[in-house]
């Protein structure tokens, strides 16, 4: 048996794990939910897993190679509630948009004193 045959025969057993598993890309959008405004730098990812993105200028992220399954979508941002969104990943990609709702952050009381 040549080396080319050879090859040929064993490169699908060797993709057809990668074949099997279905895989997809997760892109869209996150913006402010009042004045519809781009949040750029946002933190989109699937919690528990090291799978997410960060929003561009335009309020736009990707998320690739995302297994399939029941998964949890959460969108975060400073100053905003973040939001989680359900989604069900199978063969096709998918484009989930958030529209978060600015929450204000409220800490403890400082006292500042100076002596002369």
């Amino acid at each position: 048996m040549d080396l080319t045959r050879s090859v040929r025969l064993l490169f699908p057993l060797v993709l057809a794990p990668v074949m099997l598993t279905a895989q997809v890309t997760i892109r869209g959008g996150v913006a402010d939910s009042v004045t519809h405004e781009a949040l750029v730098g946002a933190n989109v990812y699937i919690p528990g897993t090291a799978l997410g993105g960060v929003t561009d200028r335009e309020g736009k992220f990707v998320i690739y190679r995302v297994p399939a399954g029941s998964r949890a979508l959460r969108a975060s941002y400073i100053g905003y509630r973040s939001r989680d969104v359900a989604v069900e990943i199978g063969t096709v990609d998918l484009t989930v948009n958030f529209g978060l709702v600015p929450d204000v952050i409220q800490g403890a009381e400082v006292l500042v004193t100076a002596q002369m």
